[in-house]
Order: C-alpha cells, then sequence, then structure tokens
C-alpha cells in the first residue's frame, strides 16, 4: 500500500477512488430462484441478485453496529445496518438465520501527525495512528481547493481518494504524506475516520479551544463521532528586511540612501545564522563619523497605528491645555510601556507608559507596625542603659507610605480580538502616553517604535538574535588638483565625506604635525647627540620623532633624552646615530598626534576645492591622499539568527541616530 509501512503493524485495506461499491442493503439469505444458477460453493445470493461470500455475510451481520457513523445510539433491542438503517436484534435472526454477536469496541486511541506550518517548498510528513489491534480506519486528505490526496500517486487530484478500511493487525500504523510546493497560501484538512461498520471509535473526546473561544481542532484530541479533524497551514514564504534610518528624519540625515539585505524565512519556522550588510550613503553635502559600535538595542521595528477621533481623560488630569495623556487606538496588538512613538502632532520625546498619581506622607513607624500596640521599650529601641535609668522613651521612628490616588495601564483592551487561525491580529483599545498630546493628535497615524529583540518579538512576532555587529566608515579618497609647497592649504578634487576638525589625512609626501622646529647648532657626524641654537625643552618631549635634513627616512628617528650630560639645556639625544648639518632646521611632532587633520574647507559642502590642513605639505600635482575618522558611507555588518519567523514579512531597522552622526 502506498505511503504505508508499519514493520510489525502490517495492514489490510486499500487506497480507494471515487465509484468504489459500497454494501447492499436489505440484504437477506434466500434460497435461489429457479431462474437461475445455484450459487458457487461458499457463496450465496443477496436479494439484488448480487453475490455475497458466506464469509463476508458472517463478517458484516453477525456484528452488532450499536452506533451510527454520526455518532447515534441505536435503541435497546436495535442496531445499525451498514446502509444505516436500524433493524431489530429479533428480524436480524429470523432473516439471516444468525444471531448478532456483540463484539467489544476497538478503539483508536490517537492519531499523530505534525500540524506546524508546512514550509512553501513542501513536506514530507509522517503520521502514525494508534489504537487497539484489529481496529479499522480510513483516511483522506483535502486542500484548500476540494482537491483529494491520492496515496497512491503522492499528489493531490480532483477524483476522491483515500485509504480505505485499514486494519491494526499490531497497535499502530504508520504512513507518509507528500506535500507539495505552493505558489499561494494552502490549508489540509486531515479526516480520520473510525470505521463503526468493523466496531472501530474514537477515544473519548477532549477539546481545545483558542483564545477566542473557537475550538483548536489540532489541540483537541479524540472524538465524539466517527470522524477526527486535524489541519495544517502551508503560507508561502515571508521576507524579513535588514535596513537602516533615522527615526527622527533629523535633517544632517536628509537624501541619505541606504540599500537593505532580504532574507527569506517560513512562517513560524527557525534558521541558521544568516550574515547580512547595509550600506548607508549620506548626502553630497554630509558626512559621518561613528560615536559608537552598533547593539543589540539599536535594532528596531516600527508598526503603523491610527489615533482615535477623541481623547479620553483621565481623572483629576488637568486638561485646560486641551492636552491629553490617554488616547484611544485601532489596534494595540504587539504594544507595551517603554515604546516610542513619532509622526504628526506627536509630542518629542513620547513613549508609552503607565499613569499614576499618588501622594507620600510620613508616618510614625507603628502605623505601618504589626507590633504598635507594644510599648516601644518592648520592641527594642530602648537600650539596657536607658532601661536602668528609668522609664524613658526615644522618639518614635517614622517612614514614608506611598499611596496611588489614580492608576492607568500604559494599555488596555477596549473590544474584543480580532483572531486569523487562531492568533491574535487586531484589538481596538487605549495608549496612555508618558506626555500629554494635542488634541490636534486625534485621527492621525502614527509609528511606534519598538527597540531591541524583546520588543521586536512582542511587536513582530519575530523571534530573533542578532551578533557580530560592526559599523566601518569608507576612507574617503581623492587626488590633488595642483602643486603645493610648504603650504597648509591644498586644492583636492573632492571634498564629500571630509568634515572641519575631524578628518585626518594621509597619502605620499605628508608630513606629521610639527609640535616644534630648531636649528642645529653646529655640525654632527655619524652622532647620536645634537647641540640647536635654544632651549630644547621649548620645543620637543621626549619620544617626539624628528624630521629634516640628514634625518633618515627608511627609519623613525625619536627624541631619547633633553640635556643628556646635565650640562647644556640646548642637547638632546635621539634614537639612532644621524650625520646632520650646521644650520639645519629639525622639526619635532608627537607621534600620539601626529597624523595632520582638516582644519577648515570642509563640512557641508561637496566637490572640488581647498581645504587647510594642520601642517604646511609639499605635495604634487595628482597626489591621491586618503582621509579617515569620517566618510559617507557607513557599513554595517552582522548576523543574524531566526529562532521563530512571525506571520507577515517584516522590516527591522538600524537606528542611525544611536551610533553615527552626521553634518
Amino acid at each position: 500500500m502506498a505511503n504505508g509501512y508499519g514493520g510489525s503493524s502490517g495492514s489490510s485495506g486499500s487506497s480507494s477512488s471515487s465509484g468504489s461499491s459500497g454494501y447492499s442493503s436489505s440484504s437477506r439469505q434466500a434460497a435461489t430462484p429457479t431462474t437461475r444458477p445455484a450459487a458457487p460453493p461458499g457463496f450465496h445470493y443477496m436479494p439484488d441478485g448480487s453475490l455475497m461470500s458466506d464469509a463476508q455475510h458472517e463478517a458484516m451481520y453477525s456484528t452488532q453496529r450499536k452506533i451510527n457513523d454520526l455518532g447515534q445510539i441505536a435503541p435497546t433491542g436495535f442496531h445499525y445496518m451498514p446502509n444505516g438503517g436500524l433493524m431489530s436484534d429479533e428480524e436480524h435472526e429470523r432473516l439471516y438465520d444468525i444471531k448478532p454477536i456483540v463484539q467489544t469496541k476497538k478503539i483508536i486511541t490517537s492519531f499523530n501527525i505534525d500540524t506546524e506550518n508546512l514550509k512553501a517548498i513542501g513536506e514530507t510528513r509522517q503520521f502514525i495512528v494508534n489504537g487497539t489491534k484489529g481496529s479499522v480506519f480510513s483516511l483522506f486528505v483535502i486542500n484548500e481547493d476540494g482537491h483529494y490526496y491520492n496515496f497512491d500517486t503522492s499528489t493531490f487530484a480532483a477524483a476522491s481518494s483515500k485509504l480505505s478500511n485499514i486494519i491494526l493487525q499490531s497497535s499502530s500504523y504508520k504512513g507518509v504524506i507528500k506535500f507539495p510546493k505552493i505558489t499561494d497560501n494552502d490549508h489540509y484538512d486531515v479526516y480520520l475516520m473510525a470505521e463503526p461498520g468493523y466496531n472501530t471509535y474514537h477515544t473519548d473526546y477532549i477539546e481545545a479551544r483558542y483564545k477566542d473561544r473557537s475550538i483548536n481542532v489540532n489541540a483537541s484530541s479524540g472524538s465524539n463521532s466517527a470522524i477526527l479533524i486535524k489541519k495544517i497551514y502551508q503560507y508561502t514564504d515571508l521576507t524579513l528586511t535588514m535596513t537602516a534610518l533615522s527615526p527622527k528624519s533629523l535633517t544632517a540625515f536628509g537624501a541619505i540612501s541606504v540599500t537593505t539585505d532580504d532574507i527569506t524565512v517560513s512562517r513560524g519556522k527557525r534558521s541558521g545564522k544568516v550574515p547580512f550588510k547595509i550600506i548607508a550613503t549620506a548626502g553630497a553635502t554630509r558626512n559621518f563619523i561613528l560615536k559608537r559600535q552598533p547593539v543589540e538595542n539599536d535594532l528596531v521595528a516600527f508598526v503603523e497605528r491610527t489615533i482615535g477621533s477623541a481623547a479620553i481623560p483621565i481623572s483629576g488630569e488637568d486638561t485646560s491645555s486641551s492636552t491629553y495623556y490617554r488616547w484611544p487606538i485601532d489596534n494595540i496588538v504587539g504594544l507595551r510601556e517603554g515604546m516610542f512613538i513619532t509622526g504628526n502632532d506627536v509630542t518629542a520625546g513620547t513613549q508609552i507608559a503607565s499613569y499614576k498619581e499618588y501622594v507620600t506622607e510620613t508616618v510614625p513607624q507603628s502605623r505601618t507596625d504589626e507590633t504598635s500596640l507594644l510599648p516601644v521599650r518592648d520592641r527594642g529601641l530602648v537600650d539596657s542603659m536607658t532601661a536602668r535609668l528609668g522609664e524613658q522613651s526615644l522618639p518614635e521612628q517614622t517612614t514614608k507610605i506611598t499611596t496611588d490616588i489614580v492608576s492607568v495601564d500604559a494599555v488596555e483592551a477596549t473590544g474584543p480580538g480580532v483572531f486569523t487561525d487562531g492568533i491574535i491580529t487586531s484589538q481596538a483599545g487605549n495608549v496612555v502616553f508618558n506626555l500629554q498630546q494635542a488634541d490636534a493628535l486625534k485621527d492621525n497615524a502614527v509609528k511606534i517604535y519598538g527597540y531591541g529583540t524583546r520588543s521586536i518579538t512582542v511587536l513582530s512576532d519575530y523571534d530573533i538574535e542578532v551578533s557580530d555587529l560592526k559599523v566601518e566608515l569608507t576612507p574617503v579618497t581623492t587626488t590633488t588638483t595642483s602643486a603645493v609647497s610648504n603650504s597648509k592649504s591644498v586644492p583636492i578634487a573632492s571634498r564629500n565625506g571630509i568634515r572641519d576638525g575631524v578628518s585626518t589625512v594621509s597619502g605620499i609626501g605628508i608630513k606629521p604635525n610639527v609640535s616644534g622646529t630648531d636649528t642645529v647648532n653646529g655640525a654632527i657626524s655619524a652622532g647620536t647627540k645634537i647641540i640647536m641654537d635654544t632651549v630644547v625643552a621649548s620645543t620637543m618631549r621626549r619620544g617626539d620623532v624628528v624630521t629634516g635634513a640628514g634625518i633618515p627616512l627608511t627609519s623613525t628617528v625619536t627624541v631619547i633624552a633633553l640635556d643628556p650630560d646635565g650640562d647644556n639645556t640646548s642637547e638632546f639625544s635621539v634614537s639612532e646615530a644621524v650625520t646632520v648639518g650646521d644650520g639645519v632646521t629639525l622639526s619635532f611632532s608627537n607621534p600620539s598626534n601626529a597624523v595632520p587633520s582638516v582644519v577648515s574647507g570642509a563640512g557641508t559642502v561637496s566637490g572640488a576645492g581647498t581645504v587647510v590642513l594642520s601642517a604646511a605639505q609639499t605635495l604634487e600635482d595628482g597626489i591621491e591622499l586618503t582621509f579617515g575618522n569620517t566618510g559617507s558611507v557607513a557599513t554595517i555588518t552582522g548576523n543574524i539568527e531566526i529562532k521563530r519567523a512571525g506571520n507577515a514579512d517584516v522590516a527591522l531597522r538600524f537606528d542611525l541616530e544611536k551610533f553615527i552622526t552626521a553634518t
């Protein structure tokens, strides 16, 4: 039998399609008329002229069916025939000369099949029917289009088809159903029929219900009729989109372009770690600097909701300025305290919050102490010395008591929930904000943001985990448009992404910042001590980098000591032997601040122009320069693991304002 297996459980029966014959009704054993030949040995004629084996007759008509397919119980002294009609036990014996035998019921104890949502690409799922040995069942599956599953071909077709009259040879039967790939949403009704004609019934019915009180057939067990039903849904794949935004639409983030990274997920399913990349590009006259690296709580999801037509004042609330804390909203599903709100006429800094008015009073501790009726000295507030001095009492201790006068939950339902496939999708209610909102908010659409994975789960029903988060700025590169000689002003081809006071510059020929300069007083040949014209402490520090004519370019020469011999304040020593002529000007720079930076000429500008650097440079035309610390392109990377996908597409966005400053 196709798709059936069970080791020792074996079975008999068939996979049948529509058109198969049923049992005849009102049949009786009678003498064969003289107009037709005698029945073969072991067979007899039925009233409609058909032949039936004696063994089959015995099996069919010797067993009383006290309950029909609809679960109705036959009156005392009667039983149901295969055609559903009632017959008295006495008439049965008279007609067929066989006394009905009352057999012990055979019970289908359980039906096991995974009813979780199917993947869009299709799945093969096992089912197991458990029950009393000899139980007989039939099974058929119908999809959304009314097509039947054919267990022989493992496909769905319009023709009626089922597993028919399967007998449990042991205590269970195993089989599989192959669900196909879909291009639109589908669902499948799986019907397990206990065959009362073979004295087989389902175990007692235990009902389960959804929150909306509708019956949850998948969580229910057993049946009080011949049919047990399970329902399996199959949905097209969903898309989880990773991207970024500026929730407050800050001007500095204006004209920003952000890429998206789409991840395909199956509804209700999980995925392994999936890498993602998001690229944010600033507007032409804007640039970025990094405040810090992104963290999990920088990730946000939002939903759009509509505020009701009139605020609902809270008792005692000051509404003299036509501003209110509590408002009706079209859907509270997924909303919780702490979520942020944006939109037209929304007060800046608004979030969902409970409302409390309370008073705090200072009272004697005895008012809150269960032993307050006892004397103060009996509560250990008088030490032994005081007790010996006489009946003296100490000042009674006090405490503060806070009493709520008005308390309103942040989110409260005002209407019944709307459920789809047992999942609540909408429910009218009220929300309370931490700040009063102007009357102009009524009827407005707002966006409600949930930050961090926990709020995202509440808001979108996606259970996720992010890791390895990182943001990097792409260094800005451009070229000089003309040569410069010992000048801080450098003309470049593009100033996009460069910021005054922040951007650093590097490239061939770029000289470091100079802390000070001085002139050599007396030539030095392969020596490590150099005498200058002035006191060296005024122009250099230990560790400064030394540059100038005669100082090797192949290594970094640094200041080792000032006045190394303790007899000349104009002398210093260097890290390696050098040969320097008399009168040569040497420069000294601090390694921690050696890289020159942009002083002016950049910022909210774009295109070619001249930038002023912190150190004078001598550069050729066409030299490539790299500007660091700022940029116009930020790349966010990381991994996301979907532990459970929700029921709809979702976009998760990084709040750029949290970790990037734009100018």
